[in-house]
């Protein structure tokens, strides 16, 4: 295995020299390119971007909870989006197990990937848990604004190298967003003042968010979550 990813280090060496300019979605993958050779001059950074137009907190879409089944009264926690080994939902999972306890809590898991049906397996017994498949555009709007909280886990050894695409509409919803971060990295920085961060890896502090925010306990700063999401307006001059 050494020498096949020895050669697929030289073939993408090789193909990164090829271009006169590379664009990433974040610092930490410019960074990571510089250690490959790649002049920062030559590296542009251009953000996962939000319709805000479309994804915005003025918007009611209670109706959604109602087509779906889901109770007003009901604190919703969601994820929407790619379900593979990336996206370390394992973690919010066993967040939603820590938390069954607690009968006003939802958590729901909105997409496809190849990791959706050993989850499945796995915790899609918890009375506590709903697996959705994609939502269309409509549909997939109004989830967003529905929710109660969006929550982003992340695995530690891929944080600092991306801010994904998710986390726009998450931010622009106007509905506070739980975000797995640590200290330092690229995505704690930017959103120290517009999410609350918990640290990677641990869904214990996860499920306690989870329940401090459903409890009113603690809270996020609605204006600088509103202030970051614009930062990613697709109508923003570059």
């Amino acid at each position: 295995h050494s020498v096949f990813k020895k050669y697929a280090f030289v073939i993408e060496r090789r193909m990164l020299f090829m271009f006169n300019s590379i664009v990433t979605i974040s610092f930490g993958m410019q960074k990571m390119l510089c250690t490959k050779g790649i002049a920062t001059e030559n590296i542009t950074v251009i953000r996962n971007w939000v319709d805000t137009d479309r994804v915005t907190a003025a918007r009611d879409c209670s109706w959604i909870r109602d087509d779906l089944g889901i109770s007003r009264s009901s604190f919703v926690v969601l994820y929407s989006g790619n379900i593979g080994a990336k996206q370390a939902l394992g973690l919010l999972l066993d967040a939603a197990e820590a938390c069954l306890g607690r009968h006003d809590l939802l958590f729901l898991i909105s997409g496809e990937g190849p990791d959706k049906g050993r989850l499945m397996s796995r915790y899609g017994h918890l009375r506590n848990v709903r697996f959705l498949p994609v939502q269309t555009e409509e549909r997939f709007y109004a989830l967003l604004n529905s929710a109660d909280a969006h929550i982003l886990p992340q695995r530690s050894d891929t944080v600092d190298l991306m801010l994904p695409s998710k986390l726009g509409g998450m931010l622009a919803s106007g509905k506070p967003c739980i975000v797995m971060a640590n200290e330092g990295t690229e995505i704690y920085n930017w959103l120290r003042s517009a999410a609350i961060l918990v640290p990677t890896g641990k869904p214990d502090c996860l499920a306690s968010a989870i329940v401090r925010l459903a409890d009113g306990t603690i809270s996020v700063d609605s204006a600088a979550q509103l202030e970051a999401a614009k930062l990613l307006d697709s109508k923003r001059s570059l």
